[in-house]
């Protein structure tokens, strides 16, 4: 950069007197973006030039030579800019804004537990309004797919709001009693592991490959008497396929053979239905063999993957339609029975209604000049939400999740979902029925009574329940909570993972989910053996 440059530069600031944007400078230099940013960047290297960021926009000061002196020699500091922060004063600072921060967290918990759901849902509108009216003044594109999502959220919320889909209020679990009143109550638990292997066999010289995935479902039943302060002389467990080498292609998919056209992810997508349909036939026989109160389904207690779109693809098809029915034998059989089935939903999820009303609670707080950005990071998704509102032994209201007014979005959805329904032979109604469920949060920590810190890791699961009136979900929320209360665990082992690091569940979840993955590595050894022996003969594998 030439000395003429720095000399233009300094007096296009000097004439302005107030800081410009990159577009003005290089408007008033006559260069383009690209040669201006890069002049700018030779001045800020000699210490000349700041960036302030005002909004969306990066504004730039010039600091003259003479100023930065005065700074370094401790003279005049005053007509500095942009004076440096003091070493001592960053402690201070950090401080203030982790108070703030915390105090802000304790303004939302305390909204959430003091004002009735309804009351946050006509909050949430409102903020969803404001979002809309706001981001509809830009007519980019990605504005536009941003408009389209809060717009569908309005709608959602609302859906919520008037047909009364929020039962209940926020609870702690301690103060109802015990909800079974009985001498006995049998707890069971399931849940499904899936696992690959490609086993190479040399015909000859010539290497042939067998892909093999591998399906298994486990489940345990455990007798607790009234108190839960101890198991009674009753346990069982149950496995699936109960004979590997006979088990099929129900329980052992060599996909690649079958689906030869399939990528890797769609057929690890394809094993993903087919490990539903498997672990939801096995919670039916579960049910109706063993005299079982409650039984917790490590995962949702409908389909993972019941966008219409899935049936478009014919290989989803089966799968998919079995599973759906084995879902609705379930639902009604518990209807019938008065059992309780419950989906345990260990993971951040994507509804993101909790985190919507959080939102709308701190931006009435705040008000309008809040960074929305900020907001957002504060409340990501659900469970991060209901990890900073609800304390140890809280449960939150039960919320219906409208997945169809979420997939059938508009006229046009529904037009697209019964024509893609209908080349699938699925009744359209029938689809629709399959997709109500209620859900609630429940955060539960060792030992009982102690406030979770707001920057542990201790994380509420989310539960998935069946009932067919208000008061059959809010009796199935404190008899689930009760339970879990008293016969809650942390993860151990192979099952720790930092995502869910202090995450309390049902003890029979974890040991489900143990004998699920143990058994899967026992059958995929029993079958290397038999291939190794039977099939490859006198070739090397």
């Amino acid at each position: 950069m030439t000395k003429l440059s720095e000399i233009r530069i300094r007096k296009i600031f000097k004439e302005a007197g107030r800081p410009l944007t990159i577009e003005e400078i290089a408007d008033r230099l006559g260069y383009s973006i690209r040669h201006t940013r890069r002049l700018l960047r030779k001045v800020s290297e000699k210490g000349l030039l700041i960036e302030k960021r005002y909004g969306n926009k990066i504004y730039y000061e010039y600091l003259d030579k003479a100023t930065l002196d005065r700074f370094l020699t401790g003279e005049n500091t005053r007509e500095l800019s942009m004076p440096l922060t003091k070493i001592e004063e960053i402690g201070r600072s950090l401080r203030e804004i982790a108070e703030k921060y915390h105090d802000t967290i304790i303004k939302v918990k305390k909204a959430f537990h003091d004002l009735s759901p309804y009351e946050i849902l006509e909050s949430t509108i409102s903020y969803l309004e404001y979002l809309e009216k706001s981001i509809s003044k830009s007519k980019s594109e990605e504005r536009e797919k941003e408009l389209n999502k809060i717009r569908h959220q309005k709608d959602v919320i609302s859906h919520i709001r008037d047909f009364k889909y929020i039962l209940g209020d926020i609870i702690r679990i301690n103060d109802i009693g015990d909800p079974f009143k009985r001498s006995e109550v049998v707890i069971a638990g399931s849940d499904a592991s899936v696992d690959h292997a490609t086993f190479l066999w040399y015909l000859g010289n010539f290497p042939l490959t067998i892909d093999l995935s591998f399906i298994t479902v486990a489940g345990i039943v455990v007798a607790y008497d009234s108190s839960f302060e101890k198991e009674l002389e009753y346990y069982k467990e149950y496995k699936e396929p109960k004979f590997p080498l006979s088990a099929g292609s129900s329980y052992i998919e060599e996909l690649s053979g079958r689906y030869p056209s399939l990528d890797e992810n769609e057929k690890r997508k394809l094993l993903t239905i087919q490990s539903s349909e498997l672990l939801f036939n096995f919670n039916l026989n579960l049910l109706t063999s063993e005299n079982i109160d409650i039984l917790f389904c490590d995962g949702r207690i409908i389909p993972p993957d019941i966008h219409f779109m899935d049936f478009y693809y014919e290989h989803r098809r089966p799968y998919l339609k079995r599973s759906f029915l084995k879902a609705r034998e379930i639902r009604k059989y518990v209807r019938e029975t008065g059992k309780l089935y419950v989906g345990v939903v260990k993971e951040a999820y994507w509804y993101d209604y909790m985190a919507l009303m959080a939102q709308a609670i701190l931006f009435e707080i705040m008000g309008s000049n809040v960074n929305m950005n900020m907001i957002r990071r504060i409340f990501p998704n659900d469970q991060e939400t209901m990890a900073k509102i609800l304390d140890s032994g809280e449960a939150s209201f039960a919320i219906k999740v409208p997945l169809r007014k979420r997939y059938l979005k508009d006229k046009k959805d529904e037009k697209t979902a019964k024509r893609v329904l209908e080349e699938a032979d699925v009744n359209m109604n029938w689809y629709i029925k399959s997709l109500d469920d209620m859900s609630f949060y429940y955060f539960y920590s060792k030992p009982p009574g102690r406030l979770h810190s707001f920057s542990s890791l201790s994380r509420p699961a989310r539960y998935d329940i069946d009932a067919e009136d208000a008061r059959g979900v809010l009796d199935a929320r404190n008899k689930v909570c009760y339970i879990i209360s008293k016969i809650a665990s942390a993860p151990l082992g192979h099952q720790y993972s930092p995502s869910r690091e202090t995450i309390y569940l049902p003890t029979v979840v974890w040991q489900a989910d143990r004998a699920a993955r143990e058994w899967v590595n026992t059958v995929k050894t029993q079958i290397f053996h038999y291939l190794r022996s039977t099939l490859a003969k006198g070739g090397r594998l």
